[in-house]
């Protein structure tokens, strides 16, 4: 990422002039991130900065290495991008966009939070050009604390998205903002930028997880061996109310784990879609085109508002081992505590077969061919499946801007945390928070300015 103001200024001043509508075809900055390679820095420099203070992923056994940048992301020739052309997170200027009030509803979950923790780094070290920056937080108790506003499992009715929206608590505008695009930065009415992702909670099949203190999920046509207050879990022990997701609440001695444990962190909907299985590959698509449908809606309505989605962050558990054998070197050597698998994969239990519903959308091994390339394309988008579903949706709707990650964190296996078999989060302060960072901001950034043009 180039240290100071790069081509993002003449791709949006191309995109205004010409007067194009938002794609999530990258016809944008987005398209730097979407096909690239790291390369090798001359000069290493110090990224701690990115290590916010609400920072959850630390590893602190590795945090004297991973603070120190050592490559850079190089988009591919194919993108018409350099590395230039991307505002460095730590340094860029975003053309003013972001130094202006600029309001984020940030709906996602943990990967979300550690996206917004890289931000808020950047926000302390570069708080000249990122001052503009407000996050809104949700109007209700239960999830006013949580950083992103809870989005793990998307509600499955427009009347449960739009619950959601409309519990979003924006900041308020500086008094006396104005809203024509030339007015000076600073007066400047807000632009709200919805920005969104769901997928980590979704898995290619219902799976037991946790600890005693948590909600199991079950799978179908059996049970989880696992008890809570003395109590076996089943599906019935919780209502959900779909159409009001945050009114979900427990039955029973659900009402003693309540008054014991709290509130699960993310929320009693997000894990009793869990818990009755209904938070899987089979309901992924239908889930995320609600979302994005209803959000389009909700836009409009609020003139202002930009919608933005995260594409989802690359998994890499080994291809049939589950979360334990994630821990072991495929390609031979001595086992390393924190060695997740080379190439993203979701979990699945050891000799289990494929979902029926991704071999339908990545093919199987059984699918005539003759070309290694066709076997690499499925191997692929088993990986990354919530993507080719989510961009598939996307492309569909032009007006939603998508911020790609996948790409740049593919290969990148080694900045999971790793530690106690998470090949899911990232571990903060590392060259993984800067491309995240530096990925959103552009978008934004860019959006910003095309909304205000």
């Amino acid at each position: 990422m180039s240290s100071t103001r790069g081509g993002v200024v003449g791709v949006a001043r191309h995109r205004v002039a010409a007067g194009a509508a938002h794609s999530s075809t990258s016809t944008s900055i987005a398209r730097c991130f979407e096909r690239g390679k790291w390369r090798p820095l001359d000069e290493s420099r110090n990224i701690s900065a990115l290590a916010s203070r609400a920072i959850r992923y630390l590893c602190l056994d590795r945090v004297a290495s991973l603070s120190v940048q050592r490559s850079t992301w190089e988009p591919s020739a194919a993108t018409s991008c350099t590395s230039k052309d991307i505002d460095d997170p730590l340094t860029g200027d975003f053309r003013g966009q972001l130094a202006a009030p600029v309001h984020i509803a940030l709906l996602s979950d943990s990967l979300g939070q550690q996206i917004r923790n890289a931000i808020e780094g950047a926000m302390s070290a570069n708080p000249r050009h990122l001052g503009g920056i407000r996050f809104a937080h949700s109007n209700g108790k239960a999830a006013s604390a949580l950083r992103p506003l809870n989005l793990a499992t998307i509600p499955r009715t427009a009347r449960g998205v739009r619950s959601l929206l409309e519990s979003i608590e924006w900041p308020r505008a500086p008094r006396g903002a104005a809203t024509m695009a030339d007015a000076p930065a600073g007066r400047r009415k807000p632009r709200r930028v919805l920005l969104a992702s769901s997928g980590m909670w979704y898995n290619l099949k219902p799976y037991c997880n946790g600890t005693g203190a948590s909600l199991f999920g079950l799978g179908q046509n059996e049970t989880c061996a696992h008890h809570v207050l003395g109590h076996h879990i089943r599906p019935g022990d919780l209502s959900l109310n779909h159409d009001k997701p945050m009114a979900a609440n427990p039955r029973q001695f659900w009402r003693l784990y309540h008054q014991r444990s709290g509130v699960p962190s993310w929320g009693w909907y997000s894990w009793g879609r869990r818990l009755q299985g209904s938070a899987t590959l089979a309901e992924y698509e239908t889930d995320v085109a609600t979302f994005l449908d209803e959000a389009q809606r909700w836009a409009v309505e609020n003139a202002s508002a930009t919608v933005v989605w995260l594409e989802s962050t690359p998994q890499h558990f080994a291809p049939h081992g589950g979360v334990g054998s994630s821990l072991i070197k495929v390609d031979g050597g001595t086992p390393a505590r924190h060695a997740c698998h080379t190439s993203p994969g979701t979990p699945i239990g050891a000799g289990e077969a494929w979902p029926r519903e991704l071999r339908e959308l990545c093919g199987s091994a059984t699918t005539p061919t003759t070309s290694a390339a066709s076997s690499s394309s499925r191997a692929s988008c088993r990986g990354d499946w919530r993507n080719v579903i989510a961009r598939r949706l996307l492309r569909q709707r032009p007006g939603v801007r998508v911020v790609p990650l996948a790409a740049a964190l593919s290969g990148r296996s080694e900045l999971h945390t790793g530690g106690g078999g998470d090949c899911t989060h990232w571990c903060e302060g590392s060259e993984a928070s800067l491309v995240m960072a530096g990925a959103v901001l552009n978008v934004v950034a860019e959006a910003v300015a095309m909304a205000v043009a």
